[in-house]
């Protein structure tokens, strides 16, 4: 759940937005944003650095993404930056993609498999959980070895562990508590 801050920020940026009616291409910048930002971490404490020079960090983020993104993401960033708040981008990104979700009836769904899943099973899987959710699945997939085989359903803060190592542990323990 996001803090206080990052829900305010959120929230003004997402009603801009739709003020502005360019939600979709904020929303798409904002998450490409936020995985730039996540893989330059550096760039992020220059920001928000205390003895860097306020116009510097406004000229970093001018150097790195004016022109590259929407009018509305950029000045963005730069109120964020104004305000002593730009370490906090990815925390707000991710609030704000939760209610473009919301809005738009998209539930995200990381599927964690040992191997990728082929086209026809990623399908088959989407079509299944659109059904039993009534929402557009945004699946997200991620390969661990350590599950196994089977899969790993996330969602919403919820679990759905049919991978073979969950099998195998709830085998252990049956057996634990027989001999024990």
């Amino acid at each position: 759940m996001a803090g206080k801050l990052e829900k305010v920020y959120a929230d003004a940026l997402f009603e801009l937005a739709l003020e502005e009616a360019n939600l979709d291409e904020v929303a798409a910048e904002m998450d490409a944003v936020s995985k730039i930002i996540s893989e330059n971490s550096d760039f992020v404490k220059l920001v928000s650095a205390p003895t860097v020079p306020d116009k510097d960090k406004k000229s970093m983020i001018s150097k790195a993404f004016e022109g590259r993104v929407c009018e509305t993401v950029f000045n963005f960033m730069n109120v964020l930056c104004d305000n002593g708040r730009f370490k906090y981008f990815n925390a707000v990104a991710s609030e704000f993609k939760e209610m473009y979700n919301e809005k738009n009836g998209i539930l995200e769904v990381c599927a964690t498999t040992t191997m990728p899943l082929s086209e026809n099973l990623r399908e088959k899987l989407i079509s299944k959980l659109e059904k039993v959710s009534g929402k557009k699945i945004q699946l997200v997939e991620k390969i661990d070895a350590s599950i196994m085989g089977g899969i790993v359903l996330d969602y919403n803060n919820t679990q759905i562990n049919a991978s073979v190592k969950k099998r195998l542990d709830d085998m252990r323990q049956q057996i634990d508590s027989i001999i024990a």
